[in-house]
């Protein structure tokens, strides 16, 4: 059985209105990405989805509410996956590749289009 979790999403009031109303999602595609392209919640945590929307947006800040249901998925708070994640990326820097590097607060180290 899948794992249900509930996220919450920051957005714009309008952006939020647009979801609720059937429009529905707009993938985030920058660069800088935190971990590629998708949309973004807050597991668990809206008072952090909305200080996010806030912060951002002022009084025109929202939240929405969600029930995921989590496919094949990598849980980077279990650390049963640590040592999986160290070789990988010792692999990449061992192949020598160009890796990106973070800068200006965009995570370009965490993904690359």
């Amino acid at each position: 059985m899948p794992l249900l979790v509930t996220g919450f999403h920051g957005c714009h009031i309008e952006t939020a209105m647009n979801i609720v109303s059937g429009v529905g999602f707009k993938h985030s595609e920058n660069g800088y990405d935190w971990l590629g392209t998708g949309v973004y919640f807050w597991e668990d945590a809206p008072d952090r989805a909305a200080e996010w929307a806030h912060s951002r947006f002022g009084t025109d800040g929202a939240v929405i509410s969600a029930t995921i249901r989590l496919g094949n998925s990598l849980n980077l708070l279990d650390i049963t996956h640590f040592n999986w994640l160290k070789d990988s990326y010792n692999g990449l820097v061992t192949r020598s590749l160009n890796l990106p590097t973070n800068k200006n607060k965009r995570h370009y180290l965490d993904y690359t289009a």
